[in-house]
């Protein structure tokens, strides 16, 4: 019975953190389109983003599928600001 009870609180939970993941993923891209980030931050947040992303899908139980937004803005973040710098 306990576990069924925590899961209403852990699916919030994963939403609270999915929002948040949302709300930081346009702002790192942001600053790494204006060029205000340095690459070391920029892999420390995304690493904190993932560390969010994967819990979250954890806790809806969906493990499998965690982290692929997270890698895929990665790669576009990190793409792009190369090709900036060709």
């Amino acid at each position: 019975m306990a576990d069924t009870a925590l899961i209403p609180v852990r699916r919030d939970l994963a939403l609270k953190a999915l929002h948040q993941v949302d709300a930081l993923l346009p702002i790192l891209q942001r600053q790494a389109d204006d060029g205000t980030i340095e690459p070391d931050a920029m892999l420390g947040l995304l690493g904190r983003i993932r560390q969010m992303n994967d819990a979250a899908m954890t806790l809806l139980g969906d493990a499998g599928g965690a982290g692929d937004l997270v890698e895929r803005l990665q790669e576009a973040v990190f793409g792009h600001r190369e090709m900036a710098h060709r």
